[in-house]
Parts: structure tokens; sequence; C-alpha cells
């Protein structure tokens, strides 16, 4: 949870710098989550615990 706290955070950051910083860091975080394994698995345990908070 806490990871996609700092992604929103860094997003919004790069969003109020400007639209195209946005493009990047959401380049950079399809990248890793692409190449970097430990990355990916965190993304995934973060959505996972998200679908579990929100389910019924």
């Amino acid at each position: 949870m806490k990871m996609l706290k700092n992604l929103l955070d860094k997003l919004i950051k790069a969003i109020d710098e400007n639209e195209l910083g946005a493009t990047d860091y959401l380049e950079e975080v399809e990248f890793k989550l692409n190449n970097d394994e430990e990355y990916n698995l965190k993304a995934c345990e973060t959505l996972i615990n998200m679908n579990n908070m929100f389910s019924v």
C-alpha cells in the first residue's frame, strides 16, 4: 500500500511540475514493472491488498 501511495505522490508532483514529467515517470514505472522482478512482485502484492480491501 505504501508503494502505491509513493507512486501516486510522485505522479501528482510530476503532473504539477509539467505534463511531460508525468509521462516520463509513467514510462519509468512501466519499465520497472517489465524488468524488475522485485518491483513487480511488490506492485502485485499492493494491488491484491487493494482488491481485498474493497471486496465484500
